[in-house]
């Protein structure tokens, strides 16, 4: 299996440096890392990514992955999945492990589609409305609908069968 995440600090080195608050999942500076951050400074900023990182002796490391070594003690997988959706979101009862695919059940849509509902567009040569679902590297075709409603349910349902507690919602 291949690894993408890089290796993290040392869990007592970490709680050395930062302090994090498991219930806001913020990170503050115990040992400033420069002359110009104070102790009790917060630490880290949000990247271009949308991801908020904290940089540690040069390198990068989100910091989802930093609170769940920092809570856990372990390396966290390569994976780790926001509950809500939220990627600056970093409390710990808001991060999971995930496959990759569960990690992109609940993935924000950049825009919503015309439908206004994920899953779900119009069909233009049948005139109805078809319902869809992605999961691990398929599509699955869920049916023709009169109703956009119909199509809303089926895909819903579709998500509790296929996405189980990866679920998104449909304006996500």
């Amino acid at each position: 299996m291949k690894t993408y995440a890089k290796l993290l600090p040392d869990q007592d080195y970490l709680k050395e440096i930062l302090s994090y608050n498991p219930e806001t999942g913020e990170f503050h500076w115990k040992t400033p890392p420069g002359l110009k951050i104070k102790a009790g400074a917060v630490a880290g900023q949000v990247k271009d990514n949308g991801y908020h990182a904290i940089t540690i002796q040069g390198k990068v490391y989100k910091s989802h992955r930093l609170a769940w070594k920092i809570q856990y003690n372990e390396d966290p997988p390569d994976h780790i999945d926001h509950v809500n959706g939220s990627k600056l979101d970093n409390r710990i009862e808001n991060l999971r492990k995930a496959t990759p695919s569960q990690n992109q059940y609940n993935k924000r849509m950049p825009r919503l589609p015309k439908s206004g509902v994920k899953g779900v567009c119009w069909h233009k040569a049948v005139k109805k409305w078809r319902a869809q679902i992605a999961t691990e590297r398929r599509v699955i075709h869920l049916g023709y609908f009169t109703e956009i409603s119909e199509a809303a349910d089926a895909r819903a349902a579709a998500v509790l069968i296929y996405h189980g507690g990866f679920m998104s919602s449909p304006e996500i």
